[in-house]
């Protein structure tokens, strides 16, 4: 994965809208960048790490997900430097 190129990563939450601002603080707990929030968005400037990833954020995305208990539920899908919250279709068990 690639660096982005202006130091800022969008998060885009969709279904997730109401955990923007929870997701936001935890950023800036456990990686210790500048995430601010726009409507269901959640725009993440490197900061002072100058290593900052867009695949090191999804790992921290992954782990926000599994804290809140939605891990096998959604997927973090990226493409440069945007992040999507996808929600993932349930499986139907025939018994």
């Amino acid at each position: 994965m690639k660096k982005a190129e202006d130091g800022l990563i969008t998060i885009k939450m969709n279904e997730l809208k109401d955990l923007t601002q929870n997701l936001a603080s935890f950023l800036k707990e456990r990686v210790g960048v500048e995430a601010s929030v726009q409507d269901d968005k959640v725009m993440v400037s490197k900061g002072g790490r100058s290593e900052m990833t867009a695949r090191r954020l999804k790992v921290y995305l992954k782990r926000f997900l599994y804290l809140q208990g939605l891990r096998r539920k959604y997927r973090v899908l990226v493409k440069g430097g945007e992040m999507n919250l996808v929600k993932l279709k349930e499986e139907v068990k025939v018994s």
